[in-house]
């Protein structure tokens, strides 16, 4: 560009002598272009893409490979912590898949599709049990004196 050459003139005089005063694409280049829209409405007319309406509904779903170790363990990350699940020591070094929905978690052999464990994970406990203690709903049996 030559020295002093001023862009703003330069656009304010295009624009003058165009009939364009305003931004680029809200008006028609011509008479010839009447019947079509200007780049703006054709814009605002187009669907926009937008967030899904209630995203309660959707999952983590993953599917991972992995080996059982030699302890018959295998760990699984969730929420950013490790697990431990106990699948059994006479499982072990198999590969596996896990199929993992949020906090349920299906481990099936990778050679046979055998279903070796299927579990809910309890993210407050870093090993989970391959039997995990019971939930006792009913108070225990008391002996009272003179019953008998």
């Amino acid at each position: 560009m030559p020295l002093g050459y001023d862009t703003d003139q330069a656009f304010r005089s295009f624009g003058a002598r165009t009939g364009t005063r305003t931004l680029f694409g809200q008006t028609s280049a011509g008479p010839a272009d009447d019947r079509r829209a200007t780049p703006a409405v054709a814009y605002q007319a187009r669907p926009k893409a937008t967030p899904a309406a209630g995203r309660d509904h959707h999952t983590h779903d993953r599917v991972r490979r992995d080996r059982i170790d030699t302890d018959g363990k295998v760990t699984l990350r969730v929420n950013g912590r490790l697990h431990h699940i106990g699948i059994g020591p006479t499982h072990a070094r198999t590969p596996v898949l896990l199929l993992v929905q949020d906090l349920h978690v299906r481990i099936v052999n990778a050679a046979t599709g055998e279903l070796l464990r299927q579990l809910l994970i309890d993210p407050t406990r870093d090993y989970q049990p391959i039997h995990p203690p019971p939930t006792n709903t009913t108070s225990p049996r008391t002996h009272t004196a003179g019953s008998g």
